[in-house]
């Protein structure tokens, strides 16, 4: 979808419609940052990606983000399990950035 909006913004900017390609444009870099990176605080050592759609971690065994928790489930407090447990390990003080994510091995979310 990122794409799509760019191309209709670079189409914009060439018909001369300036104020509405910057719209766009601002809209791309709203949902195009980069993910927010944490490393739990517990013994497992995993690693979690915070996205627009929601929190992944990181599958050692797939190598690839699984979809721990949307931003709606968060929003409404349902990312509990069955004993009211929240889903989401503590997390470090320290974000990482991606360069740091895949030095470590990991792949950056993509999602």
């Amino acid at each position: 979808m990122i794409k799509e909006l760019t191309k209709l913004a670079n189409h914009l900017d060439r018909k001369g419609l300036t104020r509405e390609a910057d719209y766009l444009d601002a809209v791309v870099r709203k949902y195009a940052s980069t993910s927010t990176y944490h490393m739990a605080r517990d013994n497992s050592s995993s690693i979690w990606a915070q996205s627009r759609s929601g929190w992944y971690r990181y599958d050692t065994a797939s190598k690839d983000w699984v979809l721990a928790c949307t931003q709606d489930q968060l929003a409404a407090d349902q990312c509990r399990d069955e004993n009211g447990n929240s889903l989401l390990p503590k997390f470090t003080e320290r974000t990482s950035t991606e360069a740091e994510i895949i030095e470590a091995g990991y792949q950056p979310l993509k999602k």
